[in-house]
């Protein structure tokens, strides 16, 4: 097991594709029939730099070992703007020593700086060790199905 990372700090638009791998890590580890496409580092930039995306990333030395993304929508019920914790990973040998945790806690101060009065997330529900992890935050937790339609195949 290594020692927790040193660094955890926003990406900016022009080093999205220095999280690429971890991004294609992410998704096979959840399994994930998403396609990572070629120009994804563009297109997250042209995101973040619309402010409809914030990545941050955990580095260890030099190398890149988790990042969190979060983005921004709008509940109808109490019409507010909240934060969306989209993605949490970070790389095996890193799990266990804070580096979720301060991941996860940039998102919580970046949302908060923002004005959001709220995050939300969700999480694989086979994936037990991020169930543990989210758990010790003390959330409110809801059950709820999640669903995907594909418009590009509709």
């Amino acid at each position: 097991m290594r020692s927790g990372v040193g660094v955890v700090r926003a990406v900016t638009a022009s080093e999205c594709a220095s999280i690429l791998t971890l991004v294609r890590a992410h998704a096979d580890y959840e399994r994930s029939s998403a396609v990572i496409s070629e120009d994804w580092a563009a297109r997250a930039a042209g995101l973040v730099r619309d402010g409809r995306l914030d990545l941050f990333v955990a580095v260890a030395g030099s190398k890149p070992v988790g990042y969190a993304a979060v983005t921004y929508d709008v509940g109808t019920w109490n019409a507010a703007t909240y934060a969306h914790l989209d993605c949490l990973y970070v790389v095996g040998d890193y799990r266990g020593v804070g580096t979720g945790r301060r991941l996860f806690g940039a998102v919580v101060q970046h949302s908060r700086d923002l004005g959001h009065s709220e995050l939300q997330w969700q999480t694989p529900a086979w994936n037990d060790g991020a169930i543990r992890f989210y758990r010790r935050l003390s959330p409110a937790e809801q059950a709820k199905q999640r669903f995907t339609l594909d418009l590009d195949r509709q």
